[in-house]
């Protein structure tokens, strides 16, 4: 059993290996989309003492040494963390036209069966 295991964990890394290279071309499309201010994003780190380089996904301490980077990538022996932006999945309030959506808890903002799959098949993935 613990093969079986093993072996299907090795097939989702080799999954995930492959579909990197479109990720990453999807994040960069995101990001000259327009829908990201990167300027804002980057003044905003600055104020926290933090570099933020919003092409390459990575984000690093201002005056820290080199070894103390985020984003090291597989291999590293750096700090490693990956920045992953999610959307929440579908709920019954957000199908419908309303001015605060998303700004109060109640059972409409609650995910619906769509949403659930969504979430699942993201945590999937991530």
């Amino acid at each position: 059993m613990a093969s079986a295991t093993a072996d299907s964990l090795e097939a989702r890394y080799d999954a995930i290996k492959l579909a990197q290279p479109q990720q990453q071309a999807k994040y960069a499309d995101w990001i000259t989309s327009g829908a990201v201010d990167a300027a804002t994003l980057s003044e905003a780190c600055n104020n926290l003492g933090l570099n933020l380089d919003v092409a390459g996904g990575q984000i690093s301490y201002k005056d820290g040494p080199a070894s103390a980077r985020f984003g090291g990538g597989p291999g590293s022996s750096q700090l490693s963390y990956d920045l992953m932006y999610v959307r929440h999945g579908k709920t019954t309030g957000n199908t419908e036209p309303r001015v605060y959506q998303g700004y109060v808890d109640e059972p409409s903002n609650a995910l619906n069966e769509i949403g659930l799959a969504q979430a699942e098949e993201a945590a999937d993935k991530v």
